[in-house]
Formats: structure tokens, C-alpha cells, sequence
């Protein structure tokens, strides 16, 4: 009877260290991280740069607990990319007027002197600008509701669509985040989408396209 050939002793401990690898439990992330893009329509006249705050980022989006009271859903938030897309130039009767754009990175979260603008061509054309946080910039990591200061500025018009897209996670604390202030009027037991510039005392940015839009203060 013909005999096999004798087993490789680097094959062997190849498989046993396999095996002792598969037996070892694997971490798992026990909070999941969310993708998704907010958007908002700029519903009032801005006649100076909007700042957004870190706590506005991580207070996006919120469940009442009564008409002024309100918790964060989110535990950790990160700015992945900010765009705007601008309404045409108005025309008069002999001059056609430009609209300008910007999404200046000048805040005390993260470096300044980092901005990205565009002007309208006119009545015919809108003005675009899409950015991220500029590299290595704290605006571009975690923040969380102990995160002060502002991320950027933006400049933009009556009627301009912004598009915020971030990353976020969940409390996994068990409950709820921090209390914040809610929307006035909100109904209890309701998700709310709130402004990215709550900070203003004027409603100037306003979600699109969400259930449950109350945007303020």
C-alpha cells in the first residue's frame, strides 16, 4: 500500500494558527455611525455671514419632550462636506445684479484663512461651491456637545440650498443626550430637524424635504 506524502509541519502550524485566530472573539463597534445629508433652504434675508457651532452640528437633529424642551439624538457628529447652490442674480431694467457664495473654514474649530467662494454670472447663471474641512483641521473630526466655538461661516442669499453631509453616531450610554433647548410649539414625542446656525435669533436656514421641519432657536 502506496504512502502518503508526510504532512508539511509548516502547513500544520499554518492551520493551528487559523484555528486559535478564528477562536478569538472579534471586536464589534457597538454604537453604529450613520451617513447622511441634511439639507436646508436659506428662507430669510442674511445680510452678514451665518456661523454654524459645533453644539448646532451635534444638536441637529432632536426628540421633544415637551413644547420647549427637547434631547439630542446624536452623541458625536462629523462634518464630512458643505455645499451651496445659489439662486440666479435678480435683473432690473437695465442692470442685471451677481450673487456670491462662501464657505469660509475661519472658525476657532480648526485652521483659518481657508475659503471657497463663487459669483453668479448674472440673472442666467447660479453660483456653486462645495467644500470639505480642510485637512488635518479639528472641523473635519468628532465633535460632541462639549466642542465650543464655531466650525465656519457661510455666506449666502434669500433662496439658496445648502447641503450638509455628516457622519454621525448614537448615544450608546443608554439614554439620550444632553437637554437642549427645543423648537417653540413642538409637539411631544417628536423627532426635529433644527438649524445648523441656531445660534441666530432669526429662522434663516430651514430643513428641506423632512417630516417634521421646525427649525429655530
Amino acid at each position: 500500500m502506496a504512502k502518503g506524502k508526510p504532512r508539511s509541519k509548516r502547513g500544520g502550524a499554518r492551520q493551528e494558527n487559523t484555528l486559535a485566530k478564528r477562536s478569538i472573539l472579534p471586536p464589534i463597534q457597538s454604537n453604529p455611525i450613520i451617513r447622511r445629508i441634511f439639507r436646508y433652504e436659506v428662507v430669510a434675508v442674511v445680510t452678514a455671514p451665518i456661523s454654524v457651532l459645533a453644539t448646532d452640528l451635534v444638536g441637529l437633529m432632536v426628540y421633544s419632550t415637551g413644547a420647549t424642551t427637547s434631547v439630542n439624538i446624536f452623541e458625536n457628529v462629523r462634518l464630512k462636506r458643505i455645499s451651496i447652490w445659489s439662486t440666479p442674480g435678480g435683473t432690473t431694467s437695465t442692470v442685471t445684479s451677481s450673487q456670491s457664495v462662501a464657505i469660509d473654514w475661519n472658525g476657532t474649530v480648526g485652521p483659518t484663512g481657508h475659503r471657497v467662494s463663487d459669483t453668479s454670472l448674472g440673472g442666467a447663471y447660479g453660483a456653486y461651491v462645495t467644500s470639505k474641512p480642510p485637512a488635518g483641521s479639528l472641523a473635519g473630526f468628532w465633535l460632541d456637545n462639549s466642542t465650543s466655538g464655531n466650525v465656519c461661516q457661510l455666506t449666502v442669499n434669500l433662496g439658496d440650498i445648502l447641503d450638509f453631509q455628516i457622519e454621525y453616531t448614537l448615544a450608546d450610554s443608554g439614554s439620550l443626550a444632553s437637554t437642549v433647548t427645543a423648537m417653540v410649539g413642538a409637539t411631544t414625542g417628536r423627532f426635529y430637524l433644527r438649524s445648523p446656525a441656531a445660534a441666530s435669533s432669526v429662522v434663516q436656514l430651514q430643513p428641506v424635504a423632512y417630516p417634521t421641519t421646525n427649525s429655530g432657536s
